[in-house]
């Protein structure tokens, strides 16, 4: 192969796998976002409590994300619909990531 044709080919190569790089694609849950960090979400959740009357300071906290995402409800919404569509379900019609509280005595 000629010098010039090897160098070419290497060029587009390299651009080639840098342009696989840069470009994301869609999945689902790609429109999770929260509005308040767990530290806020733990806050709201001791507002609660004293909202019903009971002592924040007597619970343990641990403010995790919870995800109701299901495998084999995702790829028939994938399949059937496409990504956008049921990324579009998800966020408009089914609570599908929030923060828990889980509190333990």
């Amino acid at each position: 192969m000629a010098p010039r044709a090897l160098v070419i080919l290497t060029v587009c190569g390299v651009l080639g796998i840098a342009l696989l790089a840069g470009v994301k694609r869609e999945a689902i849950g790609d429109f999770v976002r929260f509005a308040i960090n767990a530290s806020e979400a733990t806050t709201s959740a001791d507002q609660v409590l004293r909202d019903h009357k009971v002592d924040p300071a007597s619970y343990q906290h641990a403010a995790t994300i919870t995800y109701t995402f299901d495998g084999y409800t995702n790829e028939y919404l994938r399949r059937t619909i496409g990504i956008t569509a049921a990324n579009r379900i998800y966020r408009d019609q089914v609570p599908s990531a929030f923060w828990t509280n889980p509190l333990l005595p």
